[in-house]
């Protein structure tokens, strides 16, 4: 079992300091705090941002990509009919003779 001194003996750290000298003390970490959580705004109203472009950046390259599987369907359509037009063509050919 642990032994804790009676509370009137325990030092508080602010109890030499004057009633200016805390409140000096309390507006200064008030004010840090503050500080802090604009910085703590700043950081998360950018990261939205990047957010927000990274979004739509990325909408605009899937639209890209659907537009080359697009442009790859009809290139592979675009090859079999002239696959089959050139098969047609050779059986024409070797039939003339």
């Amino acid at each position: 079992m642990t032994c804790h001194p009676p509370p009137h003996t325990l030092t508080h750290p602010y109890k030499d300091m004057s009633v200016q000298q805390l409140m000096k003390k309390g507006t200064k970490a008030t004010k840090e705090i503050e500080d802090s959580l604009q910085r703590s705004q700043r950081v998360v109203s950018q990261t939205i941002d990047l957010g927000t472009k990274t979004a739509e950046q990325l909408q605009q390259q899937t639209q890209q990509l659907e537009r080359v599987v697009d442009t790859l369907d009809e290139m592979t359509f675009t090859l079999k009919k002239a696959q089959r037009v050139i098969r047609d063509m050779t059986r024409a050919m070797a039939t003339d003779k």
